[in-house]
């Protein structure tokens, strides 16, 4: 369809042309992640989608939220000014009492249930909870 101002139909955009790395994340809340492009050297802006999750800097820099009531997924998006190149990379969240929970959970299986604080702290050093 030829671009024409009065179509209802945007063109596709075009296809990733920069890497961005790590392409995949999960992270917990209050992680810190940096993030890079390929090929190197370019001056890129960063953002995230949806906006507001977190914080990216003008470095690739990302800070997940400090709380994360449950999982959730953003894309961290970097691209040129203009927007002529960009790249992507899929993060997923989780609240950090994700895995204390866990933890807590198989000390109980693995002691008795209720698991009483010694065992999990047995527990949580043999399996190198944190």
């Amino acid at each position: 369809m030829p671009d024409n101002p009065q179509s209802p139909y945007s063109p596709a955009p075009p296809s990733p042309t920069l890497k961005v790395s790590p392409e995949t994340a999960e992270l917990e809340a209050g992680d810190v992640l940096a993030f890079s492009v390929a090929p190197s050297g370019l001056l890129v802006d960063w953002s995230t989608d949806p906006p507001g999750l977190g914080q990216i800097d003008v470095h690739g820099i990302y800070r997940a939220p400090d709380k994360v009531d449950h999982l959730r997924s953003l894309v961290v998006l970097a691209k040129t000014p203009g927007g002529a190149q960009y790249g992507t990379a899929a993060v997923t969240l989780s609240g950090v009492l994700s895995r204390a929970k866990y933890w807590l959970y198989a000390a109980s299986v693995a002691c008795a249930v209720p698991a009483p604080p010694a065992c999990v702290a047995k527990y949580s050093r043999d399996h190198h909870a944190v």
